[in-house]
């Protein structure tokens, strides 16, 4: 009877340590589980998006530079410069031949270079006609200069700067002459100068 007894109870016991670890062996598994779903889900996050653009702003992006075409020139353009040009030139050989004519002395062509056929009364460039032994000139003119706005000019003014040999020694002279164009058409006249001895 005694060990009867004691078979059934070892056995009974047996089937409760049985149980508690069957029960210990799920609740582990379960947690094993678990952890592996909660690693699973753990991923990395998504890259951040760029920031978006604030409401009304607008991102611009510089454009390659267009070449500039050339535009073709003006002929009216071009041929009021050709015409200007031409008037410089001639009122600026006006003035280099009245003064060879001086430098010759000879008078009577030189008095032709002025408006009305002789200079005035007294000549701007008196300083320079009054020199009775000039021999030589060595004339430079500046720039020729519009005095007007007409096309090609009408009056022009020529800056003149004078180094002469006469048989008292050389000296300066410097100044100017304004010429203007011919009503009748023929060039050039001489309507105006000033010229001064310059010092040394």
């Amino acid at each position: 009877m005694n060990t009867l007894t004691r078979s059934l109870a070892a056995a009974r016991h047996a089937r409760i340590r049985g149980s508690t670890g069957e029960r210990a062996l799920r609740i582990g598994l379960l947690m094993l589980a678990s952890l592996c779903l909660a690693g699973c889900s753990c991923g990395r996050d998504p890259a951040p998006e760029p920031p978006a653009a604030a409401p009304g702003a607008t991102v611009e992006q510089a454009a390659p530079a267009e070449p500039v075409a050339a535009s073709a020139p003006d002929p009216q353009a071009l041929l009021a410069q050709e015409r200007t040009t031409t008037a410089l030139m001639a009122a600026v050989s006006t003035v280099h031949a009245y003064l060879a004519a001086l430098t010759r002395r000879d008078m009577a062509a030189a008095d032709g270079f002025w408006v009305g056929g002789h200079p005035p009364a007294p000549a701007g460039d008196g300083s320079l006609r009054a020199i009775d032994d000039l021999r030589s000139a060595q004339i430079r003119n500046g720039r020729a200069r519009p005095l007007d706005a007409e096309t090609p000019p009408r009056s022009i003014e020529v800056p003149i700067r004078l180094r002469v040999q006469a048989a008292s020694g050389s000296r300066r002279i410097e100044g100017w002459y304004r010429v203007t164009a011919d009503p009748s058409g023929a060039g050039w006249r001489i309507s105006d100068a000033a010229l001064q001895p310059v010092l040394e």
